[in-house]
């Protein structure tokens, strides 16, 4: 057993999380910006109970070949997903899509896109530390990134600029350097999210908006509903509302919502594989079966 998997266990063990949901829909892992691999996923998901989840990694799906492999062995229920990066109106949306058919060709074709646009943002960042007397090389980057760079990203960057002793905490690195106005910040390239809700349509899979509600720029008033009700009749099916962003008052008006526009109800821990007062959070948010089956009642 290695010393990760030993270290997990650790922890595990220190903190045994009593269920709190059936499925965690919103994991990340490292094939984007988690820090657990798909395995380590699937070690903590068992130990807490979960029935079943879901790994949506950002702009890739190159967790899942090894997660329908994983579920013979653990016994959990997976379900392909994957988060994706959109503009709309100029402001950055978040859209989930759930039981997708991941070998779709239309899919493919925009992750491969979406894969070279993030590694041309990486250079530029790298190529403007390095013009600010960072010590950083994409090489680096490909290496804290785990050699699994189709989603390459600033969190690779932030997480290396750490390590070298350069910023105590990865939102010192944000704040300072990476964040929109700072001066390493580079604009990546996003799909329009009308488009990004067809694609995930023609991949067969099932499209959720993602924490609205903890995005910038959006609050709970008329222009958010109109919002709403828009993606509705442009194809999105579902609204996740069980998220850390998200209050109690939050998930009431996204609850409402959701019903009077036909919408199902997702959520999920958003975890990124940080360890939070001696454990992982995932299972901190998420549905039950009876939402999981109404999901499911969905796919084509």
């Amino acid at each position: 057993m290695n010393k990760i998997v030993l270290y997990l266990n650790k922890i595990i063990n220190l903190h045994m999380v009593s269920k709190m949901v059936d499925y965690d829909l919103h994991i990340h892992s490292n094939f984007s910006d988690g820090k657990l691999n798909p395995r380590q996923i699937f070690e903590v998901a068992q130990n807490i109970g979960l029935t079943g989840f879901s790994i949506t990694d950002h702009d890739t799906v190159g967790a899942i070949d090894e997660c329908l492999f994983l579920v013979n062995e653990y016994k959990i229920d997976f379900i392909p997903g994957l988060e994706l990066s959109t503009d709309f109106n100029g402001l950055e949306v978040h859209l989930l899509g759930y039981f997708i058919d991941h070998k779709n060709k239309f899919l493919c074709e925009f992750l491969e896109k979406f894969k070279n646009a993030r590694f041309t943002r990486a250079q530029e960042i790298i190529n403007i530390l390095k013009n600010m007397n960072y010590d950083i090389s994409l090489e680096e980057v490909i290496v804290e990134a785990g050699n699994n760079y189709d989603s390459i990203g600033r969190p690779h960057i932030a997480r290396l600029l750490v390590k070298k002793g350069y910023y105590k905490e990865l939102q010192d690195v944000f704040k300072i350097l990476l964040n929109k106005n700072r001066p390493a910040y580079v604009e990546r390239y996003k799909i329009n999210l009308l488009e990004a809700i067809e694609l995930i349509n023609l991949a067969k899979g099932v499209p959720v908006l993602a924490h609205p509600l903890g995005l910038e720029g959006m609050c709970r008033n008329s222009e958010f509903e109109q919002f709403i009700k828009t993606l509705t009749f442009k194809g999105l099916k579902g609204v996740e509302i069980f998220h850390p962003m998200h209050s109690l008052e939050d998930e009431k008006y996204l609850k409402v919502l959701a019903k009077k526009y036909g919408l199902m109800v997702t959520g999920g821990s958003d975890c990124h594989g940080n360890i939070k007062d001696n454990k992982y959070q995932i299972g901190e948010k998420g549905i039950g079966l009876k939402e999981i089956n109404r999901l499911r009642s969905l796919v084509r």
